[in-house]
């Protein structure tokens, strides 16, 4: 029997401190909710779910340019179906001014609402903006929609762009209603103006349709990619409280263990005795 090194202490020592760490692993697993906090945990594991949240991160701020950008065409659209009315309203005076059941001062007044509601219809298109931007200006500048989270300009983004009604609005502006012949060639300006509206306003709606299939579409893979990222990152609760009872099992008894290693040696003393 030997005192000088008490080699059963020291085995009990590093096997203590073996069960120590695993149970304040599975301590922090609890606490924190992360399976991996930190890297050394699972290397691997770890790589992946930083990548997919920054993924995550990214199709999150993808769903806001969508619901931003849809909210845009929103105001595009509601402003073409405040220009389509005062439209119809024009076809109306013209086709009523185009008859010779009108006296010239009832053509007078015609021609007024006329011209009043034309350049109502040019202010409102004008104004017609989105956080500064004009979105109805007929420069036919395309305004880019980012919404993917790559930098592929076909996969990633949707392009609106606008240049046909407001050519037709200044055609439309130099007509008049104040006499028959005025108010019939008013007329086929004004269905023009119809039918460049409506087809303006097909393209805006096509591309909300798209937004919101978009919108949609960037959601499912969020929850998916949420799903995967948890299943890597996350902490098992059921898992890894029954691995924390274990350890602290393995715990109490490595610490009686060591206690009962370093008693050990003094019964040596007896045998001087």
């Amino acid at each position: 029997m030997r005192v000088g090194t008490n080699v059963t202490s020291q085995l009990a020592k590093r096997m203590l401190g073996n069960v120590n760490d695993r149970h304040m692993s599975e301590t922090r697993k609890l606490s924190g909710a992360k399976r991996i906090y930190e890297a050394a945990v699972d290397p691997a594991g770890s790589a992946i779910a930083l990548k997919m949240t920054a993924q995550n991160r990214s199709n999150l701020q993808a769903q806001r340019n969508s619901n931003d950008s849809y909210s845009m065409l929103e105001i595009a659209d509601a402003t073409m179906g405040t220009m389509h009315d005062i439209a119809i309203r024009l076809k109306e005076l013209s086709i009523q001014m185009a008859s010779d059941t009108y006296a010239p001062s009832e053509r007078r007044n015609a021609d007024r609402e006329f011209q009043q509601l034309t350049n109502e219809m040019i202010r409102v298109q004008e104004n017609a903006q989105y956080n500064g931007t004009r979105l109805l200006d007929g420069t036919g500048r395309d305004l880019e929609m980012q919404v993917g989270i790559r930098n592929d300009a076909k996969n990633d983004r949707v392009r609106y762009n606008i240049s046909e009604i407001m050519t037709s609005n200044r055609h439309l502006s130099a007509h008049s209603v104040n006499t028959k012949e005025s108010a019939r060639n008013a007329m086929q300006a004004a269905d023009d103006m119809i039918e460049k509206i409506s087809h303006s306003r097909s393209k805006v709606g096509s591309t909300m349709k798209r937004i919101e299939s978009t919108t949609t579409n960037l959601q499912i893979n969020y929850e998916n990619s949420e799903s995967a990222r948890s299943k890597i990152e996350d902490t098992d609760f059921g898992e890894s409280a029954a691995k924390k009872a274990l350890e602290s099992i393995k715990l109490e008894s490595a610490t009686a263990f060591l206690a009962q290693a370093n008693v050990g040696p003094s019964a040596v003393a007896k045998l001087l005795d």
